[in-house]
Order: C-alpha cells, then structure tokens, then sequence
C-alpha cells in the first residue's frame, strides 16, 4: 500500500512540473525574452566636388569651415539646423562674416575664430570631425589635412546645379536628407514662378555685371568668367550676358571702358563689395565715359544689392540675387514684385528667422538699389 501510494503522489508531483513548464511556454507569459544582436549602422560615404572620397563611422558633430571663400561654405552649412549646431569654428574673414555669424549661431566664439589662412596645426587644435573647404582651397589644403589624420569634403556652389548637389551632400553629412530636399524645393520653386511669369517674353536685354574696385585710388573694373555664378544669375533671370563668350573662365578680369562699350550693354549691374554699390551706380549714370552707353542714357545702372552679403555671391543669397535681377530686367513682367517680402521670406524659410528678426536685423542692412 505504502508503495502504491509513493507512486501516486510521485505521478500527482511529475504531472504539476509538467503543467508547469507547458504553462511558461505561452507567449503571453514569457518572463524571458533573446535580444537579437543590433546591426552596426553602414558606415557613410561621400564623394564631393573634386572627387575625393572620405568615409565617416558617424555624422560629424564638430565642424570647421577653413580657406579662402569660408562665408560661401559657412552661409550653406548654416541653413541646417544641425549645421549651426555643430559649426565650431570659422576662419575670421570679415567683419560682416562675423557679425552674421553671432546672429545665426551665437554659440560661436569670436575670439576662438580661426587666423587667416591658417595651416593643418590650428585648425587640429579644435578636434574636428570634418573640415569643409571651397572646391578650389582642397589641392591646398586637403592633403596636409589628411596628413594629420582631419577628414574634408570640397564644396563648389558656383552654378545652381552644382548647389543642389552640395547641399545634398551636407544633408548626408548631417543626417538631415530631408532639410536637404526642402531647401532644394524652396530653390525650384522660387526659380519656377520667375520662368513662368516671362513665359511670353522673348526679349534678352543687353546685361553687362562689373564689379567696381577703387583700392589704392586706382579705379578698375572687373568682369567674373562665364562660369560663375553671376553668369548664371543674369541668365536664370532672363538677360544675355553679354561679356560671357570674351571671358570663359578663370576669375574676375580687368575690363576698361573701350571693351565695356564694344559689348554695348543695356543695363548695368554694379558689384562693390563693402561699399554702397547704389552710391557707386549713381556716379556712373553722372560720369561722361557711361553717359554714351545705351544703360547710361536710359539710367539703367543699378547698384547691386546687398544684405550681411552681396546678392551676387555663390553663397544662398544668389537666389535673392535672381530674383531682383529678374525685376530689374524685365520691370514690365516684375514690376509688382516686392523684395523685402522676398527678403522676409528667404531668411524665416532658410534661417528660421521670424519676421520681427528680419525686420529688426535684415532689412535694416539693406544697400543698393533694392527697389
């Protein structure tokens, strides 16, 4: 009996185990879960302008802008919100560079500013993680950077395609694809309603751009090569660039009044950067030499607009730079459009400006002849 009896209550005991271990099996009622090992991330890899190829592990968090032109590189880098997070340092070319820079990314240290033309030692003082150069500063300065262990990417930015390619590539390089496409779109779509207000205009006035230079009280005249961006602008806008053809590349070239009367120009645009250009463009309608040309006897000598920056420049202000090229061209199609709301709207979509700061700290520093 007794061993009947330790048999049952071994079965009753076996039988609980099992239910048991059946009952923990349930999905509901796991109390343990196999965490499947997380994928690496790919590392990212970028080809820019010059075709020079740098890997990143991660999304740079410290970047520096070095070189000749930084305020072109600097000014796009900006127009993400993680580039004026993660922008450490520039190199101090300019007052207005300076002042726009406090603006936009207070965070920065106008006394930690990198010198002039600094070298591979001072800009690894400040640990970057990639150092951004204008396209033609990278045979320079790419290589000694590299020696030293710093990754660079090279931007060009001087025609319209090249700057939705570089604004990709920053929108890569920050993680930020999206920003990327809704900057390209406000591009487009500002660009799309100026071609299709002219639609059924045929006319291409006569447009010469010179940028004025009196350094040293020598007073000379400069022309930029037909692959800058200035070309690009007089044409988006509906003018023919008439000294494109006589000056295909390189940079500006000194013109003298003799060839700017053989090009024969309707309208004259006036760069003079760090002065008034519209002071500038009002000599030259009152100077005998311009007096005989077809923009001097029509008045059509403007000057160029500028902001913290010229609107001429590969820098984002191009756009502002088309559109009131646009108007000044063509006042019969344009002559409604209003350019501080042009101005208000570039800065709130691109800057994240509001309206009062653009008002208060924009259109205050407007020169040339905007309207």
């Amino acid at each position: 009996m007794k061993t009947k009896r330790w048999r049952s209550l071994m079965g009753l005991l076996l039988m609980a185990v099992v239910i048991s271990l059946l009952a923990g099996c349930g999905g509901t009622k796991a109390t343990s879960t196999v965490t499947a090992p997380t994928a690496q991330a790919e590392p990212l890899v970028l080809t820019d302008d010059v075709g020079h190829q740098v890997t990143f592990d991660a999304p740079p968090q410290r970047i520096v802008v070095a070189g000749r032109a930084t305020f072109i590189v600097a000014n796009t880098l900006l127009l993400f919100p993680e580039g004026r997070e993660r922008l450490i340092t520039v190199e101090s070319r300019g007052i207005q560079n300076m002042e726009f820079y406090a603006l936009i990314a207070p965070h920065l240290d106008e006394d930690k500013f990198l010198e002039v033309d600094s070298g591979p030692e001072q800009i690894a003082g400040f640990h970057p993680d990639v150092v951004l150069l204008k396209s033609y500063m990278a045979k320079k300065l790419g290589p000694p950077l590299e020696q030293v262990g710093i990754p660079y990417v090279a931007l060009d930015l001087e025609t319209v395609e090249h700057f939705e390619n570089d604004v990709r590539l920053l929108g890569q390089l920050l993680g930020d694809e999206s920003r990327a496409e809704e900057i390209i779109t406000f591009y487009r779509q500002q660009l799309d309603a100026l071609t299709q207000q002219r639609a059924q205009v045929t006319s291409k006035p006569r447009v010469l751009v010179v940028s004025y230079s009196d350094k040293g009280g020598e007073v000379a005249f400069k022309v930029p090569p037909a692959t800058w961006i200035q070309t690009h602008e007089v044409a988006l806008a509906g003018g023919d660039p008439v000294w494109a053809q006589d000056v295909p590349g390189g940079g500006w070239n000194v013109v003298n009044l003799e060839q700017i009367a053989a090009w024969n120009p309707e309208i004259v645009f006036v760069i003079a950067y760090n002065r008034d250009s519209g002071k500038i463009a009002a000599q030259l309608r009152a100077a005998e030499g311009w007096k005989s040309l077809p923009a001097g006897q029509s008045g059509a000598i403007y000057g160029f607009p500028a902001d913290y920056y010229s609107w001429d420049t590969s820098d984002p202000h191009w756009l502002l730079g088309v559109t009131w090229l646009s108007k000044k061209i063509h006042p019969e199609v344009y002559g409604d459009l209003d350019m501080l709301q042009a101005v208000r709207e570039f800065y709130t979509t691109l800057y994240g400006f509001d309206a009062q700061q653009v008002d208060e700290q924009i259109i205050p520093r407007l020169s040339g002849d905007v309207e």
